[in-house]
């Protein structure tokens, strides 16, 4: 995914998304409670890492793309590095 097709997501699916301003400075709270719906990770978000509450089959399907991208960015990593201890 390039950084539109994040950004667009994102705004599609803020449905259950709480927007504040507090202390002059925005926050961005989500229900971690909610199941099945994608969110951004509660601890490693800044990472880029999502979360899911027992996905159903549809929303399984709609991880794979995130999970191969993320698998082949992973192992890409790894390979660069195994070339440079060589």
């Amino acid at each position: 995914m390039n950084d539109q097709e994040i950004i667009n997501y994102c705004l599609e699916n803020l449905e259950g998304t709480v927007l504040v301003e507090s202390w002059g400075e925005r926050g961005i709270f989500y229900d971690f409670t909610e199941l099945d719906k994608i969110l951004p990770h509660p601890v490693y978000a800044w990472m880029g890492w999502i979360c899911i509450l027992n996905p159903s089959k549809d929303s399984f399907e709609e991880l794979k793309p995130f999970l191969q991208e993320a698998y082949s960015y992973a192992k890409e990593k790894y390979s660069k590095k195994k070339l440079v201890k060589s």
